[in-house]
């Protein structure tokens, strides 16, 4: 059974390394695609990381990220005769299952693709100006509001098609368990603004609601600790803002 991990990545200096630890040394895909277009030295440190192995596809540039630049990227796994499972992955997600265990459950029930659940980790009032603690034990708090499809088998009819399609198929049957992924895109106030300052406004990133920071700290009474296991849904996300800055922040 092969599995590939589509990635695309962009500044992402701050977390790249503990991706790269987590799935790529864990022996969960024959092929990571990589497409990267990073100026902050996400690349070199990918490119550090593949040195010889062969599981690595990587492709730099400086243009947007859009659906066309993963396309390429199914391009690439068909051009060395991939044939398998391809799992969807930003370089802060950290799927809590096991990509091959769950393609391998997958092709036994029939199914053609994977939904994930999604745990939005946030900043809190308890936690936010951690810079330093590891990623996991930094933030702790989360809450599963978003659901994606995760992962799909490979074929020829299935390719994205216009810009900011987050899959390129809704075609099932799927998988009858929907892991839980983790989501840290809030990871430092630094780190966090770089982001907005980037994506802010932008298509494709509707779900940004201020450009600034502070307005993503949240009350860590409303959301969910880790040690509580993984607890679908929540309170609204305005219902738990801290600051309400709504400006430009000074870090």
């Amino acid at each position: 059974m092969e599995t590939a991990a589509i990635l695309m990545v962009r500044d992402e200096i701050d977390v790249i390394e503990d991706w790269l630890n987590y799935y790529s040394f864990g022996e969960q895909f024959d092929r990571i695609a990589v497409y990267d277009s990073s100026t902050d030295g996400t690349w070199e440190a990918i490119l550090n990381r593949k040195g010889s192995d062969q599981r690595f596809l990587c492709w730099h540039d400086l243009l947007p990220h859009k659906n066309k630049r993963r396309n390429l990227l199914l391009a690439l796994l068909e051009h060395y005769d991939f044939d398998g499972w391809i799992f969807q992955l930003d370089a802060d997600n950290f799927l809590e299952a096991k990509p091959r265990e769950l393609a391998e459950q997958a092709e036994e029930a029939g199914a053609k693709a994977i939904n994930a659940r999604v745990a939005q980790f946030y900043f809190t009032d308890l936690d936010y100006q951690d810079r330093e603690t590891k990623l996991f034990e930094r933030r702790r708090y989360y809450l599963i509001n978003w659901n994606i499809i995760l992962a799909w088998k490979l074929s020829p009819e299935i390719h994205w098609r216009g810009d900011y399609a987050e899959c390129p198929t809704r075609d099932g049957p799927f998988l009858g368990v929907s892991p839980v992924l983790r989501h840290y895109q809030w990871r430092t106030p630094e780190q966090a603004q770089k982001k907005l300052n980037l994506h802010f406004g932008k298509p494709g990133f509707s779900h940004l609601y201020s450009q600034d920071w502070r307005d993503y700290v949240f009350d860590h009474r409303k959301l969910h600790h880790v040690s509580e296991g993984w607890v679908n849904g929540g309170p609204r996300l305005a219902q738990m803002r801290i600051f309400k800055a709504y400006g430009p922040s000074k870090l």
